[in-house]
């Protein structure tokens, strides 16, 4: 088993081709002991029923008292191309056994998946996957992304309120030893922002679009693989030569293509912080920061960019909601669990207050901003704005 550490909850990865994958999706993260996990995730080859005395409550959902089962398969129709294409190279989604409410008890996790969706003789079948794929990514990362985004992050988040601490959808930076944070849905310039801050200001990165807070006012890194996009590399965020480092001639030809094909938002390529411009490798150090700034974007036709005092309740609210759309997937099988077994399972409302009283308890000693942006602004300009009205660099 392999130990990730989150602030105070620990989760341990299976030893596996995906828990590998999955791992190595993270950004120099703490390692750990195994033992006494919060969260164990274990893997399985082959997919399977649902275990016995398990009663189908919903689509793909089946509930026995404390374990859920969880099918993800994406399946396929049995006498078509799709058909025959996915009969060759596998289901790409997943199976899952969870045991134990992680908003009350430590969480067990048993993923199956097909391993033909990770392993194939074939190298040009493997390339034409690959290719076809705007991250340029194997199956293998495809299944374990899949896994981190729709069930492990949400069990995490459930399990990191059990120890007073969630996951905050926003990017956050520290300097000084205070860190800041900029929430807000996705698409507003959260990345953009702390991006600059990073490479143009000497600040060090928490993450890119989660962060760990906790009920004690502070603050840890949440830094896994983040997205370099065409446009990202041309306003300067990242260089095409490190986004690219060690990449072979039919990686660099597929980003072309598509680029040219699809424009800037068909490709991308998933990159760890650390292999860019002015990111810190040094992540431990991080933990524990002082939340001293909170800032909620939010996009309005507007014409110039306003900056306006709001309270930490206002953000709370606002990031709870947020949390809970990012985690959608899951907390829609939430409430089917809720409605079926309430007595033992945590229902939306009770995850989404939790998360509320954690945030409000995360932000209660920071300065906390709403910050409406034009949809046209860049993300240069609205660095400038921040730093002149928002930021320590204004002092």
């Amino acid at each position: 088993m392999m130990g990730l550490e989150f602030g105070e909850t620990t989760v341990a990865v299976g030893d596996d081709v995906v828990g590998r994958v999955l791992v190595e999706q993270f950004d120099h993260v703490h390692r750990t002991s195994v033992e006494d996990a919060d969260v164990t995730v274990e893997f399985r080859r082959g997919f399977v029923q649902p275990p016995d005395g398990c009663i189908e409550i919903h689509g793909g959902l089946w509930v026995d008292h404390d374990e859920l089962f969880v099918d993800a398969r994406k399946g396929a129709p049995g006498f078509d191309l799709t058909g025959a294409i996915h009969e060759r190279i596998g289901d790409g989604g997943h199976q899952a056994k969870i045991t134990g409410n992680p908003l009350r008890e430590s969480t067990e996790i048993t993923v199956f998946y097909d391993e033909r969706a990770v392993e194939s003789n074939s190298r040009v079948l493997r390339q034409i996957i690959r290719s076809y794929n705007k991250n340029y990514a194997s199956r293998t990362e495809v299944v374990a992304v899949n896994l981190a985004e729709y069930l492990v992050e949400a069990l995490l988040h459930q399990r990191l309120l059990s120890n007073e601490s969630a996951l905050c959808h926003a990017s956050g930076v520290v300097r000084g030893g205070e860190a800041t944070l900029f929430a807000g849905w996705g698409g507003v310039g959260k990345s953009e922002v702390s991006g600059e801050l990073v490479r143009e200001r000497g600040y060090d990165l928490l993450g890119d679009d989660l962060v760990v807070v906790s009920q004690d006012g502070t603050a840890s890194p949440y830094r896994k693989r983040m997205p370099a996009y065409p446009q990202s590399i041309a306003d300067g965020e990242t260089t095409y030569r490190e986004v690219m480092a060690g990449r072979g001639p039919l990686d660099r030809g597929q980003w072309r293509v598509r680029e040219r094909l699809g424009g800037s938002k068909s490709v991308r390529r998933m990159v760890l912080p650390s292999s860019l411009s002015g990111h810190s490798e040094d992540v431990a150090r991080l933990s524990g920061t002082p939340v001293t700034t909170a800032v909620n974007l939010v996009v309005e036709d507007r014409e110039e960019i306003r900056v306006e005092r709001t309270t930490p309740e206002d953000i709370a609210e606002r990031g709870a909601s947020t949390m809970m759309a990012e985690i959608d997937s899951f907390t829609d099988k939430m409430r089917a669990v809720h409605a079926a077994s309430p007595t033992y399972w945590s229902g939306v409302r009770e995850m989404t207050e939790q998360s509320d009283r954690t945030y409000r308890q995360a932000l209660a000693e920071a300065d906390t901003y709403l910050v409406s942006v034009p949809p046209e602004a860049s993300g240069s300009r609205l660095v400038e704005v921040l730093s002149n009205q928002v930021l320590s660099d204004s002092e």
